[in-house]
């Protein structure tokens, strides 16, 4: 997972993008594919994220790979 703008000097960070874009690189279908995505993260109407997500706040990386996952195979 990497910003769309730039690419983090520190490995395995994922820098926050401003704009919003993100691509998640998959290996999907016996292939490698690039899945461009943004940061709009969907919440119920209780408030609660509808994503995976960890105990740090600010932690994007599991919910944009979950969208990931979600356009990639909505996509076969």
């Amino acid at each position: 997972i990497y910003a769309l703008n730039k690419v983090s000097k520190q490995p395995f960070i994922t820098p926050y993008n401003p704009s919003g874009k993100y691509v998640v690189r998959l290996f999907f279908l016996g292939a490698w594919r690039k899945i461009i995505i943004d940061d709009t993260i969907p919440f119920d109407s209780e408030n609660r994220c509808l994503l995976p997500q960890t105990s740090l706040p600010h932690e994007l990386w599991p919910m944009l790979l979950s969208k990931a996952l979600l356009k990639i195979i909505s996509l076969e």
